[in-house]
């Protein structure tokens, strides 16, 4: 129950992402998703522990780790995992892949608490015809259009009134003389944003299924002394959209974590009162900086929680944006809690692995050539009125209605 007598509120102190429960060394938390790489759907998640020194350890997230497979031509293969993430293009065009390999075993060896989000975004193959959709077939068919309304009357009439199944809303509503002359289901990906990271094809880089593969043996050996419920402290999180923290879907799976992991991380004695707020820490890392890194870090400074983003080991969306563009936005935006840097903070991580320095001088050199020659290019779009995509920035009343479909 909440402590609060307004509109709930997540992060009230006390509340969430601070409580105390003496005796209480983790928190159970279960999830589809989980079985995939831990072998179980159910795992006890502690906080984040504390370094010899006394001091907590911080939370560490690696977002978008996820592999890209492109052939010859530079084009994303068919068939194959369709991360943005392209590790077999060598270490010049993907340098942030050695400090973050560095990273991760750091955090592997020391068990550090890690949290995973990756895309899993919806596959329009694995979509069950037989499972009821929200929509409820009005009984005024003038609503629909004369080819809905004729398929209703000729087949679906006793439909009228009751919530569609998939297979039968897919008749009605997908037009097979369209563009997806199939009829299938088509994902928000392939309406608005980019078809990838379907799930079932989408999978993590290397170094990341290294780690989930090392920790199933840990939860093996747990359950084979007789733990009933194992311990986890590398934790995947499937994310159906650009934010890393999304509502539980209607079927009830519940499969995103996010938030579930976050209140276990930071559930402690030392997390309370203004002497130990400050020592909710969480360092990020990742993928695709520009949108799924930037709202992990908002939605991480919403819960109250100092983030530190570590940009040796982010990688940038580099076609579109740049990783120190998007930084000083973020600077400008939350000064007091975000914290950027490249380099390796012993107090928080242990001391500093062999090879650090000379993987992040890479980084830095490839961060800051990026974004001269992004800066050149974005002033002459600013000054066109257009995207790198050549599209309008500010579009007329008119315009707004043609594109967006309004009559």
């Amino acid at each position: 129950m909440s402590i609060y007598k307004g509109i709930k509120k997540r992060w009230i102190e006390g509340d969430y992402a601070g409580s105390y429960r003496p005796g209480e060394d983790g928190i159970e938390i279960r999830s589809p998703f989980f079985r995939r790489y831990l072998g179980r759907e159910n795992v006890k998640v502690p906080n984040v522990g504390f370094h010899t020194t006394g001091t907590p350890r911080p939370l560490i997230i690696a977002t978008d780790l996820l592999e890209g497979n492109l052939d010859s031509s530079g084009q994303q293969r068919k068939g194959e995992s369709d991360g943005l993430y392209y590790a077999s293009s060598g270490k010049d065009a993907e340098p942030t892949l050695e400090p973050l390999s560095i990273l991760l075993e750091k955090t592997k060896k020391e068990q550090m608490l890690t949290i995973f989000p990756g895309d899993q975004h919806e596959n329009p193959d694995l979509f069950d015809p037989n499972m009821l959709t929200t929509t409820v077939l009005d009984s005024d068919l003038s609503m629909l259009s004369d080819r809905e309304r004729k398929i209703v009357k000729n087949r679906f009439s006793s439909w009228v009134g009751k919530r569609l199944p998939a297979g039968i809303w897919r008749e009605i509503f997908m037009s097979k003389n369209t563009d997806n002359q199939r009829g299938n289901f088509q994902g928000k990906e392939e309406r608005n944003f980019l078809p990838h990271c379907t799930e079932n094809i989408v999978e993590y880089l290397e170094i990341v299924r290294d780690v989930f593969e090392c920790q199933k043996l840990r939860i093996a050996e747990q359950v084979n002394m007789g733990e009933i419920l194992p311990t986890a402290y590398f934790l995947p999180v499937a994310k159906d959209g650009l934010t890393v923290d999304m509502p539980g879907d209607e079927r009830g799976m519940n499969g995103n974590k996010f938030d579930g992991i976050l209140k276990a991380a930071f559930t402690g004695a030392y997390f309370q009162g203004d002497n130990h707020r400050h020592e909710k820490i969480a360092i990020v890392a990742g993928a695709c900086y520009e949108y799924s890194v930037r709202l992990l870090i908002e939605h991480l400074i919403d819960a109250d929680i100092n983030v530190i983003c570590l940009l040796s080991c982010v990688k940038g969306l580099d076609f579109f944006s740049s990783k120190l563009h998007t930084a000083h936005y973020l600077k400008e935006l939350y000064g007091k809690k975000l914290f950027f840097t490249y380099d390796w903070i012993e107090s928080l991580l242990g001391a500093k692995p062999s090879g650090w320095d000379k993987a992040v001088k890479k980084v830095k050199e490839f961060d800051r050539s990026h974004h001269d020659s992004w800066w050149r290019d974005y002033t002459k779009q600013i000054a066109r009125g257009v995207t790198s995509m050549g599209l309008k920035i500010v579009l007329s009343r008119n315009e707004v209605k043609r594109f967006a479909g309004i009559k």
